[in-house]
């Protein structure tokens, strides 16, 4: 029964390491997962912010085409169709302020509607 008592310690030793060894591994997996989550976190708003600036660039993208086609409209109503006044619609008061503020055209309230005017050339 000698044998007994060392057997046990070392049995005891065994479990103990074991059970040491396994806190380790798990401490080491929960860290990896954890910087797994976090390079997820970071991969999501890396490409979230990527896809911000896309819908930001083609939002400008489309509004500069907007106002082109604005501008345009505004042009061959003066030259082809030699308007006097341009009556501008409620959605397009943003970029005929931006146009008057350019110079490009002078501007007139009149009855809460904004009319454009060839610049130099108003007839009142």
């Amino acid at each position: 029964m000698e044998w007994l008592a060392p057997a046990v310690a070392t049995v005891a030793a065994a479990v103990v390491v074991y059970a040491l060894d396994r806190l380790r591994r798990r401490k080491v997996e929960k860290r990896a997962e954890r910087a797994d989550r976090r390079e997820q976190r970071r991969e999501k708003r890396e490409r979230e912010r990527f896809e911000g600036e896309a819908a930001e660039e083609e939002a400008r993208a489309d509004e500069e085409d907007d106002s082109s086609d604005f501008l345009a409209e505004v042009k061959d109503h003066f030259e082809l169709l030699g308007g006097r006044s341009f009556e501008v619609e409620s959605e397009d008061e943003p970029r005929a302020l931006r146009a008057v503020d350019e110079g490009l055209f002078d501007h007139e309230w009149r009855r809460g509607k904004l009319f454009l005017y060839r610049r130099g050339r108003r007839g009142g």
